[in-house]
């Protein structure tokens, strides 16, 4: 027969067995090593200082959570035989989070001293490929809250996300390590992980502190009044990063004013960083997601950057001050899924901030769903052409509004979508129409000027209700001219001669050929038929109406007409050419290989051919580097 238990005896054994756990534990005196998260936690609760043993480790199961403001946690001396606390297989969270619930719960002037937070990724690998593209706790630690400090902490290993996340005011990092954080791209897709992420930071200052071969972002700041970042090492030797240090934003508008980034040391070896430092998150921002922008990006001078494919990208900032840096001896093919591409400093969509150091007219865009384009990450832009971030300017998933307007910089002419009727005008200065898109009437959506450079109108539904059909042209930008004319501009570089060919090195501004492609027809014009007509290959894909192609060499204008695409066909030498037969020289000249026989007029081959309004498909070559 077998034994039976009381109720008041089941309940002693439940009881002694809890005291077990935790009875050896003595919360005023520094905690074993290889006790139980339960007992660390049971220490937390109670607030106060909770000491580790020097050397020891703590196998965590569970997140560990700071409760009380005013808690210490730390080893117990300042030394480098640090105590660990050790993500096990079974943890789906942070190792440790000090969490206020924005503001609701304040967790603030607390510390955390010497202490080691190791991510365990190795013991974890199929836990990172299995969590890590939907679970965001995955990273080693997180800290909110006001007036709090780390200090002579390490932060390694994390299987992806971040060795440690956090915002805040009046809070201090220094002396700390952030090393060995997610596996690099050549290791396995999404899994990365910065060194610090910092979501926001006002009033803090990051200094001192080592960042060692973290594979994404060594070290990101989304935004923040007053905050100082100074005096930080930044290497990746061994594993491949995306940025060593990026002032950024994590969503619209990111402003850094009052901030200084100085005296920062960033160093890579060949191929090991795309980015040494990035002004911006141009090269981040997913197509496919609103729009985000750092409004002021502060003052940043006196780094020095090393090694890294682009040791400097400024891209995606209002205003700022870059000045009194020093990079040099840019290396690597790695890049930002460039081909080839090596720059020391880069500028493009810098708005109006000052930049001291001499740079190269390339943009950088995100290729965030490699199914789709963008497939290429970079581009040039022309300095002699209106900058995609100059006032009248419409760039990648920048959009007009009903009733919004997209007004000239000089203020004489607008583009505006009409809420009442969905009509696309151009007003001049005293409210008359000049142009007149002929946009059927619709409820009104939106009028975007898409990532893939075809400018949409968009109903309620979200149909396309017209476009411009230049699809296929990353990085084109629509711009409303102060001459009353509606321009997209499109910059291709070329290589040997040929549009796209090889894998160079640099791209040399005399590599660059741009084109611009003027939407509205000529005053001397009345025609507003839109037809499509072929244009001479290697030219941007023209909208169907009567419009100008001008093509430009190495950034400057040659004054002559590179295919005039209206009713008469003599006009466009290259109407009647088959594709395959249209060929340029090294200067870029187009010419028919062997022309075709024009077709005869009238009869069903002079009808107008008439295609779908969502544009023509384009396909894509691509040559791996």
């Amino acid at each position: 027969m077998p034994p039976t238990y009381s109720p008041a005896l089941a309940i002693v054994l439940l009881i002694g067995s809890s005291a077990a756990s935790w009875a050896h534990v003595n919360c005023a005196e520094s905690i074993p090593s290889g006790a139980a998260a339960a007992d660390i936690q049971s220490c937390l609760n109670a607030g106060g200082t909770v000491v580790l043993q020097d050397g020891g480790v703590y196998d965590i199961d569970t997140t560990l959570e700071v409760v009380a403001s005013g808690t210490v946690l730390r080893g117990e001396t300042d030394g480098d035989n640090r105590p660990t606390l050790r993500a096990t297989p079974n943890l789906h969270g942070h190792i440790l989070v000090a969490d206020d619930n924005w503001g609701m719960t304040p967790r603030d002037d607390y510390s955390l001293q010497s202490v080691v937070f190791d991510g365990n990724r190795f013991e974890r690998l199929s836990q990172s490929d299995s969590e890590c593209a939907w679970n965001r706790e995955l990273g080693n630690v997180v800290l909110t809250g006001r007036n709090w400090t780390v200090t002579h902490v390490v932060s390694m290993n994390a299987i992806c996300k971040s060795g440690m996340e956090v915002t805040g005011e009046g809070f201090e990092i220094t002396g700390s390590t952030f090393a060995d954080n997610g596996r690099d791209m050549w290791e396995a897709t999404g899994r990365w992980a910065d060194g610090l992420t910092v979501w926001n930071c006002n009033g803090g200052h990051i200094h001192d502190n080592t960042f060692t071969d973290n594979t994404d972002v060594n070290l990101i700041i989304g935004g923040g009044f007053g905050c100082v970042v100074e005096g930080n090492a930044i290497t990746n030797l061994s594993s491949h990063a995306f940025a060593g240090l990026n002032v950024g934003t994590f969503g619209p508008d990111a402003d850094h004013s009052g901030s200084v980034y100085r005296n920062n040391t960033i160093v890579s070896a060949p191929n090991q960083m795309a980015f040494g430092l990035v002004v911006g998150d141009e090269p981040w921002w997913n197509p496919w997601s609103p729009y985000m922008s750092t409004t002021n990006a502060a003052e940043i001078y006196g780094n020095t950057i090393s090694g890294a494919v682009v040791n400097l990208a400024i891209d995606g900032i209002g205003d700022g001050s870059i000045h009194d840096n020093n990079p040099s001896a840019p290396d690597g093919r790695a890049g930002f899924f460039c081909t080839g591409l090596s720059a020391n400093v880069t500028a493009h969509n810098y708005g109006n901030a000052s930049i001291s150091e001499t740079w190269e007219p390339i943009w950088f865009f995100s290729p965030a769903n490699r199914r789709k384009p963008p497939y290429d990450g970079c581009g040039i832009w022309d300095l002699n052409l209106p900058r995609a971030d100059n006032p009248g300017a419409l760039v990648h998933q920048r959009s007009i509004p009903p009733s919004g307007s997209l007004r000239s910089d000089n203020g004489r002419y607008r583009l505006t979508y009409e809420a009442e009727t969905g009509a696309l005008l151009v007003y001049d200065v005293n409210g008359a129409v000049v142009h007149d898109f002929r946009v059927r009437q619709h409820e009104p959506g939106l009028a975007v000027m898409q990532w893939d450079g075809n400018f949409v109108v968009y109903d309620a539904n979200f149909q396309a209700r017209f476009d411009t059909r230049t699809n296929g042209y990353n990085g084109a930008y629509l711009v409303m001219q102060g001459d009353g004319n509606v321009v997209i501009y499109v910059c291709r570089a070329s290589f040997d001669g040929r549009p796209g060919s090889g894998c160079p090195d640099r791209i040399a501004v005399e590599q660059i050929r741009c084109y611009k492609i003027v939407l509205t027809p000529p005053r001397a014009s009345r025609s507003r038929t839109f037809r499509q007509l072929r244009s001479p290959c290697n030219a941007p894909r023209i909208p169907p109406s009567r419009r100008t192609l001008v093509r430009t060499n190495a950034g400057h204008s040659d004054g002559r007409t590179a295919a005039w695409l209206g009713r008469d066909s003599r006009r466009a030498p290259y109407a009647h050419c088959r594709a395959d037969r249209i060929r340029q020289d090294a200067r870029g000249v187009s010419e028919c290989h062997r022309r075709s026989r024009p077709r005869r007029s009238g009869g069903r081959s002079s009808r107008r051919l008439r295609i779908p309004a969502q544009g023509i498909e384009r396909r894509h070559s691509h040559e791996s580097c």
